[in-house]
């Protein structure tokens, strides 16, 4: 019998599961970062990580520097333990639902961290034209219309908190004052719904709302395609789509 086979599977096993248990607490989280609080060698790290992300388990960012996070799997296995629909699960019908609606991309999306959003999720537009976001990007909360919808929910202290942390220039047309970017907070809870004007991404356009703080989905489009006069619209179904996943939720 290979003992030594089997203790090495063991030993990658509870590494496996030690690496989980702390991104858990501290996600987004860079290699050094779990290293360090693991105590393990960087290079350790790194191959279990790899390994990780190639079993569904993990999903890094595509920033310069690469951070972890719990990919929507995890999330999905604790909540059948617990006899709940996921997250993912209940919302997918109805961002499917919403790219239909549209004819444009749907991304699903939900914060991580204290100042950025995660994509969990995206329905391709079946247009030739579409815009992209791949899955696992991240994208500042203040400069996309899922993260001011999440936002738009926010208690003072927290809004606060991001706003005397920056809001930082992305593109030309971001909001960086805080009495606007509040004024137009005002009127994303008055109305259910946020637009982005090319505010992360030049050229890309995108309506959003969220169910309550946890997570968001956006209509994406290709400025050519932007219609102001179909933003009511837009947002009305977007609003929609997020009453709907609320109510999947229970």
């Amino acid at each position: 019998m290979d003992t030594n086979g089997t203790t090495d599977s063991m030993s990658s096993l509870a590494r496996g599961l030690l690496v989980l248990e702390v991104i858990a607490d501290a996600q987004p989280i860079g290699v050094a970062d779990l290293a360090r609080r693991l105590d393990m060698p960087k290079s350790s790290v790194q191959r279990t990580l790899k390994t990780l992300a190639e079993a569904g388990w993990l999903v890094s960012t595509d920033e310069h520097r690469t951070r972890w996070f719990l990919a929507a799997k995890v999330r999905s296995i604790g909540h059948r333990a617990g006899g709940e629909p996921s997250l993912l699960q209940a919302a997918l019908p109805h961002v499917q639902w919403l790219a239909q609606q549209t004819q444009e991309t749907i991304h699903f999306g939900v914060p991580i961290g204290d100042r950025s959003m995660v994509v969990l999720d995206r329905v391709d537009s079946t247009r030739p034209v579409r815009t992209f976001m791949a899955i696992g990007t991240t994208i500042p909360l203040h400069a996309s219309a899922s993260g001011k919808a999440i936002m738009s929910g926010w208690e003072d202290a927290r809004l606060n908190a991001y706003i005397n942390g920056g809001l930082d220039r992305i593109t030309p047309t971001t909001l960086t004052s805080a009495p606007d970017f509040l004024r137009q907070l005002e009127q994303v809870r008055a109305q259910g719904y946020a637009a982005n004007f090319a505010e992360n991404r030049e050229d890309v356009f995108a309506i959003g709302s969220a169910v309550g703080t946890l997570a968001a989905v956006s209509i994406s489009m290709p400025a050519t395609r932007f219609d102001p006069d179909r933003v009511e619209e837009w947002g009305g179904l977007a609003r929609e789509t997020c009453a709907r996943i609320g109510r999947a939720l229970g």
